[in-house]
């Protein structure tokens, strides 16, 4: 993924914090391993200047009641829309749980990858999260390497 976004010999300090700091956390003991990962997904679209919109709906600018029980995310348009605009583009968007919408707005707003570390996340929210973010970032750089599976399947096996 850093491949994919960086530009060789051009110094990124932003990029490089954002590595090093997600790395140590990584490798430090406890905490949640994926949801790691995650944080990082969504701070390096930060970077790159392509944010989701998970605060208002991204069509027609109105607010999302905290956080709706009926809003949806389309990758497509970058972030959530209301109930109205979700009715009116099924085919752009799928439906997200007030609790994932809840998660993906604090670690947007988190300075450090500690509070993805810290929340609890079941297993359906991690699916969740995971496909949210995997169809926006694929939609918004083109394409995704093999290595984002590589590395959700190595924080995955419990054989260590």
């Amino acid at each position: 993924l850093l491949c994919l976004v960086s530009i060789p010999s051009h110094p990124q300090r932003d990029l490089y914090d954002l590595t090093r700091s997600s790395l140590d956390f990584l490798s430090s003991p406890g905490g949640e391993k994926q949801q790691l990962l995650y944080w990082f997904e969504i701070h390096l679209a930060r970077l790159l200047g392509i944010s989701p919109q998970l605060s208002a709906c991204v069509s027609c600018g109105g607010g999302i009641a905290a956080p709706s029980p009926r809003a949806s995310f389309s990758a497509r348009l970058g972030g959530v829309l209301c109930k109205s605009c979700a009715q009116r583009r099924e085919e752009d968007s799928s439906p997200v749980g007030r609790d994932v919408l809840a998660i993906l707005r604090a670690w947007q707003t988190a300075g450090s990858a500690r509070s993805a570390r810290s929340t609890h996340c079941s297993e359906a929210q991690r699916t969740a999260l995971r496909g949210i973010l995997e169809s926006f970032l694929k939609y918004h750089l083109d394409r995704f390497p093999e290595s984002r599976y590589r590395a959700f399947k190595t924080l995955m096996f419990k054989g260590y």
